[in-house]
């Protein structure tokens, strides 16, 4: 019994335990898995999310306090550089332009942007005439206490080097801050071979889709180039600087082409195929470009950092573009646009109006000399590039349609030359559009070179003065022609008679200069000469015969005390050549007057001796002249408007060259009068008087002005200046996260060239 009972207990035990072990072995159903999931994935996204937002947002933070260093200080070593150069290069227009290639609707397309290439030229240093045998440079050593040891030649200096040469001159070494790809070149894994770079820029999907392969953007560099090298072998072994082939292309004149826009740019179709191996012209080139990466240091960073910018549509983020021809080919393509992030340009200067500046000195007294204005107007900077200069002429008033036309100097799009236009705001169109050309500033410079090669070509004023100037008595009186000296920042508002000569006239032998001459005639008095048939003007004037003739005309017995004179009409007097003065009362410019000071008068010695009659230089006096002296007009004389004070007519209202009032009594109230030494007793000897003066256009009321208006002339100049350098620079620098827009910051300095204007 109790045996058969334990034995039945001990069993019911043994299912209890049973039933205990399947129960903890039990599983969690598919519901509670998804739940668990759920909520593990909710708590990852509020945990982990926050994390890699802030590793982006630390990343952006990093990419913008990145860029803003490395702009600031990249911008103030291009200022300190420029600031220690002794001058820059041009870089207006295609002379700082660079020439870039980015991938636009399947294909590479070159575009051509400005301003991103500048180049400073370094002081001298050290002594140019301390060169070796092997064409290196020589460099001193020192011992340890800093005590001069010997010269050493430096095989790798093909410059000199050393301290800066005083007075500070420029040197042969240049600085080029320039954009380019900071990986312009690659190497194929199969053949080794060279291969054309393109641009990447996998991060904004602009010009190309986004990837993740290795960006190649445009990046800022700096490199130090010499333009010449030193060849000991040139100059027929004397030694003497070449063109350096290592860097630049050479010309056909020989010389170094320094404003390549695609000199480190290898251009499609001529400068690599379509599986971007290199032709002939592309492995020079490519040749070049690497060894411009030796010398060149990249400034921004070689990754995530780009120097461009396409202009695009935010919202359906297509790039824009323009369908037109680029320098690089020539060729009509639809180019996007590209703004360049580093922007080296000169500074501009809108409409400063020029200084004025006048010599004075002593002897220089003149009667109304309020009438006489400056010939030279200057402005702050110098090194004009860009340059409009508006002139306004005294009695100038924008209201009036009578006395609101101005002249303008600017470049004429029809044929690249600089030119002066006649303007009349009542047009409707632009001053910097319209006008009149009436002066030709690239035709006098250019005729000047030839002129000193070729003594019967015309005269560089003849050459440059356009038919516009010649239409009509209003545009003469307008008339104001000048030369601009773009280098030191400077209108020159005066020309030198010897300008003015005829094309094909040929001087008398051994005469080099052109100007007025006039005959004295027969050295015969009133006494012994009655002057019968003398002119009074232009060709055959003969300056005792015409004296004479007048003396002794019985209707001017009144004028002979001191009233006749024996004079030098410049406004009618012939140069040598037979050309018109440019104060000619008819033919020449309403507004040309004498530049004080600037006259030279030559004619036969009047004292007696040994020299009686050979040339000598005559003096300048304010009274009545005595032998060997004369008195001068420069400007206009208040003229009497009653000549019956003296016994006459008044003159008629246009020159007349038969007419003694007209011809003679007039003139001595007129600009370019030259009275003589008017002794009846003694006449001049007989020979030439010749005169030499700068004629100009500027001071005074002339004839047209308003009246009662302001008495000077005004130049406004609008210029790009390149003593004063304007930098903009934008850094856009791609953060290493997933963020679509690049940090950017953009920092702006100007630096003054101090050494410019030697």
């Amino acid at each position: 019994m109790s045996w058969s009972s334990g034995t039945r207990l001990q069993g019911v035990q043994s299912d209890f335990q049973m039933r205990n072990v399947h129960r903890g072995r039990r599983a969690f159903t598919l519901i509670e898995l998804l739940t668990v999931i759920a909520i593990t994935a909710v708590l990852l996204t509020i945990i982990v999310l926050p994390i890699f937002q802030s590793f982006n947002l630390t990343r952006a933070a990093q990419a913008y306090s990145d860029a803003q260093d490395k702009a600031r200080v990249l911008i103030e070593k291009i200022q300190r550089e420029v600031n220690n150069g002794v001058s820059v290069r041009d870089n207006s227009g295609i002379n700082g332009a660079i020439t870039v290639v980015v991938p636009f609707n399947g294909t590479d397309v070159p575009t051509t942007i400005e301003n991103m290439k500048l180049d400073i030229i370094k002081p001298a240093e050290g002594d140019p005439s301390l060169k070796g045998a092997g064409g290196g440079f020589l460099v001193p050593v020192y011992d340890a206490q800093g005590n001069f040891v010997k010269y050493i030649e430096d095989p790798t200096l093909r410059s000199p080097k050393g301290q800066v040469v005083l007075p500070v001159l420029p040197g042969v070494t240049g600085i080029r801050y320039f954009v380019g790809l900071a990986r312009p070149l690659e190497t194929d894994a199969t053949s080794g071979n060279l291969l054309a770079a393109r641009y990447n820029n996998p991060y904004d999907g602009l010009l190309m889709a986004r990837t993740g392969g290795r960006d190649d953007l445009y990046v800022l560099y700096r490199a130090e180039y010499q333009a010449k090298v030193w060849d000991p072998a040139a100059n027929g072994g004397t030694g003497g600087y070449i063109p350096n082939t290592q860097l630049f292309e050479v010309d056909g004149s020989g010389n170094p082409v320094l404003d390549d826009p695609a000199f480190f740019t290898l251009l499609p179709g001529t400068d690599y195929n379509p599986d971007r191996t290199l032709t002939a012209a592309g492995a020079a080139k490519a040749a070049r470009i690497q060894n411009w990466q030796r010398r060149a240091t990249i400034q921004t960073e070689v990754s995530r950092y780009d120097m461009i910018l396409p202009v695009y549509d935010k919202a359906s983020r297509l790039v824009a573009f323009d369908n037109r021809t680029d320098p690089a080919d020539g060729v009509v393509l639809d180019r996007p646009r590209l703004v360049p992030l580093v922007q080296l340009r000169p500074t501009r200067v809108s409409g400063e109006p020029a200084e004025a500046k006048r010599v004075s000195k002593l002897g220089e007294e003149q009667d109304n000399g309020s009438q006489s204005g400056p010939d030279t107007y200057v402005t702050r900077m110098g090194a004009w590039s860009s340059t409009l200069i508006r002139t306004y002429p005294a009695g100038w008033l924008r209201t009036d349609p009578n006395f609101n036309e101005y002249l303008v100097t600017r470049v004429d799009s029809a044929d690249g030359h600089t030119k002066i236009f006649e303007f009349d705001p009542d047009g409707g169109v632009p001053d910097d559009q319209g006008g009149i050309p009436v002066f030709d500033l690239t035709v006098y410079a250019a005729q000047s070179s030839v002129l000193a090669g070729n003594p019967l070509a015309a005269g560089p004023f003849t050459a440059a003065v356009l038919p516009g100037a010649l239409t009509n008595a209003a545009t003469r009186n307008l008339f104001m022609a000048h030369l601009a000296d773009s280098g030191i920042g400077r209108v020159i508002a005066s020309f030198g008679i010897d300008t003015v000569k005829l094309n094909g006239s040929a001087l008398p032998p051994g005469v080099a200069v052109n100007q007025p001459q006039a005959a004295t005639g027969p050295a015969l008095t009133p006494t012994q000469d009655p002057g019968a048939g003398a002119v009074y003007s232009g060709a055959g004037y003969e300056i005792n015969s015409c004296f004479n003739r007048n003396w002794n005309d019985g209707a001017l017995v009144a004028l002979r005390g001191g009233q006749l004179h024996r004079f030098i009409d410049l406004r009618t007097t012939l140069q040598i050549d037979g050309s018109i003065s440019p104060l000619h009362p008819t033919q020449g410019f309403g507004r040309a007057k004498i530049v004080p000071g600037t006259e030279v008068v030559i004619g036969p010695d009047q004292h007696s001796g040994p020299n009686f009659g050979q040339p000598v230089r005559y003096t300048r006096t304010t009274s009545n002249p005595g032998p060997n002296q004369y008195r001068i007009n420069y400007v206009d004389q208040p003229e009497p408007t009653d000549y019956s004070l003296y016994g006459l007519p008044n003159p008629p209202a246009v020159y007349d060259p038969a007419s003694f009032v007209s011809a003679v009594f007039q003139p001595r109230f007129k600009a370019g009068y030259i009275q003589l030494n008017s002794d009846p007793n003694v006449a001049l000897p007989a020979g030439n008087i010749r005169v030499y003066y700068r004629f100009q256009f500027t001071g005074g009321q002339p004839v047209g002005s308003l009246p009662n208006s302001a008495k000077q002339d005004t130049y406004a100049v609008d210029y790009d200046t390149r003593q004063l350098m304007s930098i903009l620079l934008t850094i856009r620098n791609y953060p290493q996260s997933n963020l679509p827009n690049p940090q950017t910051v953009t920092l702006s300095a100007t630096a003054k060239v101090r050494n410019y204007l030697r």
